[in-house]
């Protein structure tokens, strides 16, 4: 018997109290011993299920693989789906490139600040997501006075739902099951999509994703991951679309993605170091850079908006529609809800950094 397990296993419904192992070998999870994997999916499968928001998804949770083989048939569909023609787009040399980044959406969670008031949901995601494009074409016309935009490039980066079983009390801080999650994202995406594709001027709407981690399973494979399922959605949706449109979508089930915008790599993770200022935080951005070969990197997963730059390399950080939780209330940092837009010229990146911001709308 391993030193660290007791005599018992904390499943209560255990009935191999004295058969260390299991057909699998002793397992530790969530600081409690169990005497194998089997045993603990059971037990945190009888605790989720007790909880009547994610009774929905349980099955899911007990069963990764359900949700690894809808990963595997949205694939089949973007492989066997005949791609729209698309309209061949010219960008104008010396035109802009807007780059709005979106991350940390959160779509499902329920915050409740110390004053008993709910300051957001997914009513108030739903909201804020639906002002960006009101946002766009004031940023627009502003910058239209010095240079000409014609190209907008959406970065998805991850955590656009909450989820509801990542962690052990996650149930009572969402108002919604992971399945109303993923269909409230998918709408007001496409939707954010079209409306931006639609701004007169703007020849082409380009996006690419990579995933969070707030939309993982618990015990799935890394590409088993709810962002993922969004973004497929979303590449189905346009497949559909009329046979010539202006919206291209670029995913990847990889941990990064790169993007090419106006001769500048946009390398894309949704977790890199919170500062670039340590020795290990550096010699991982300068791994990236040299490995990929990139001239920007673009993250979000820390809530709070920021701009370095490491050896003439920016790096940007989105912030979240969250703003005041229990995560800045850890990091003892406050943020209003915000997301990060820049602009990228051949010659120039950024030409300029530009918060929207929520918090008064």
């Amino acid at each position: 018997m391993p030193p660290f397990y007791n005599k018992y296993c904390d499943n209560p419904q255990c009935i191999n109290e004295h058969n260390r192992g299991g057909k699998k070998g002793p397992y530790k999870g969530r600081g409690k011993r169990y005497c194998c994997y089997d045993c603990y999916v059971s037990f945190l499968s009888r605790s989720i299920k007790s909880t009547s928001i994610t009774q929905k998804s349980t099955q899911l949770i007990r069963k990764s693989s359900e949700l690894d083989e809808y990963v595997n048939i949205l694939k089949q569909i973007k492989s066997t789906t005949k791609p729209t023609q698309k309209i061949k787009i010219n960008l104008t040399p010396d035109n802009e490139s807007l780059v709005l980044m979106l991350s940390d959406l959160h779509i499902g969670k329920k915050v409740v600040n110390h004053k008993n008031i709910c300051i957001f949901n997914t009513e108030i995601a739903v909201k804020y997501i639906k002002k960006i494009t009101k946002n766009l074409l004031k940023v627009i016309h502003h910058i239209q006075k010095g240079s000409k935009i014609d190209e907008v490039v959406i970065l998805l980066l991850g955590d656009i739902i909450d989820n509801d079983s990542i962690y052990d009390s996650q149930a009572h801080h969402i108002d919604s099951h992971i399945a109303e999650q993923v269909k409230t994202a998918t709408r007001v995406l496409w939707e954010l999509i079209v409306e931006i594709a639609n701004i007169k001027g703007i020849k082409q709407v380009r996006v690419a994703t990579v995933r969070g981690n707030h939309g993982r399973t618990t015990f799935g494979h890394e590409e088993s991951n709810w962002d993922n399922v969004i973004y497929d959605n979303l590449v189905y949706i346009n497949s559909l679309y009329p046979k010539k449109n202006n919206i291209i979508i670029n995913t990847q089930y990889t941990e990064f993605n790169i993007i090419n915008v106006r001769g500048h790599n946009i390398l894309l993770r949704h977790h890199i170091p919170n500062s670039i200022d340590t020795p290990s935080s550096k010699a991982k951005v300068s791994g990236w850079s040299d490995i990929h070969d990139v001239d920007i990197i673009c993250s979000g997963h820390w809530h709070h908006p920021k701009y370095w730059s490491y050896n003439d390399k920016p790096i940007f950080y989105n912030g979240s529609l969250v703003g005041g939780d229990d995560l800045s209330e850890r990091m003892a940092t406050q943020c209003r809800p915000s997301q990060v837009l820049f602009g990228i010229t051949e010659k120039r990146v950024p030409t300029f950094i530009h918060i929207l911001s929520f918090k008064d709308e």
